[in-house]
């Protein structure tokens, strides 16, 4: 058999074996992204102190906490320890849990464009509860989102501007969009292969200068008398096999002189 040296393969095999590629670096970038945002946001909260807050001049924020079982608490009153013009409350929301009868409490802080910067401390009292189970945060107000940006505990937050839980989730998201286009890609792939005639080769072992092939061959396609020409998985011609063993399922085969490896594919069709 004569086959022309660095053949390749049909052109829609090789578009979507690019196709593959650049989906499945896709996929490796949405994993490394995601978990290095949610390191970021993971060490972020561990360097934040859990009573500090941050807003800027003209954005808002949210404080959470749980109304105390001790005494008759039925709501909360937000204080604040200096004067705090331009900050304001926006919002109390309550709301019980389902596993206890503890009742949670969500304010929402909203700080006016002309409010000074500086700290702020703020107590969060229970009506009817014991002064000594009130709550203190201390709220640092910024003159800009940019200010606020660049003392942020977050890498993400600092460099690029951007929530790095948020962008752990699109990652996550990414990841698991793009893993899926690379299964269907890679099984459209192999149902075209076994269209135009292709065996894929699962796994190789070296043999001295020899190599050997395994591929399944479950219907006895490949025939011992003769060779089968074995391209890369780019599409390159690497040698001629000839069929030396066989399984149940699989096929053996030697290429006699070349190295390849597993991913190669051997040309059954003429």
């Amino acid at each position: 058999m004569h086959i022309r040296r660095g053949q390749l393969l049909p052109r829609s095999l090789l578009l979507l074996r690019a196709v593959k590629r650049a989906i499945g670096l896709c996929v490796v970038f949405a994993v490394l992204l995601g978990i290095i945002a949610s390191l970021d946001a993971l060490m972020g909260q561990i360097r934040t102190p859990r009573d500090a807050l941050s807003v800027f001049s003209g954005g808002s924020t949210t404080i959470s906490g749980t109304l105390s079982s001790e005494g008759s608490a039925s709501s909360v009153v937000l204080r604040f320890a200096q004067p705090a013009e331009g900050v304001r409350v926006d919002s109390i929301r309550y709301s019980r849990s389902v596993l206890s009868k503890d009742v949670h409490w969500t304010a929402e802080l909203f700080a006016a464009p002309e409010t000074t910067p500086g700290v702020y401390s703020i107590t969060a009292e229970s009506k009817g509860a014991p002064q000594h189970l009130a709550d203190h945060w201390h709220l640092t107000v910024f003159g800009s989102v940019e200010e606020l940006q660049a003392q942020s505990p977050f890498l993400f937050e600092r460099a690029f501007g951007a929530d790095p839980l948020v962008i752990a989730i699109r990652a996550l998201i990414l990841a698991v969009v793009s893993g899926v286009l690379y299964l269907a890609a890679f099984l459209i792939g192999s149902h075209r292969l076994a269209r135009e005639g292709y065996f894929r080769v699962y796994f190789t072992r070296p043999e001295g200068d020899d190599t050997m092939l395994y591929c399944i061959d479950s219907e006895r396609i490949l025939s011992e008398e003769r060779p089968y020409p074995v391209l890369s998985a780019a599409g390159q011609l690497i040698g001629l096999a000839n069929v030396s063993g066989r399984g149940a399922r699989h096929c053996v085969l030697k290429l006699s002189a070349a190295q390849a490896r597993a991913g190669c594919l051997i040309a059954v069709a003429p």
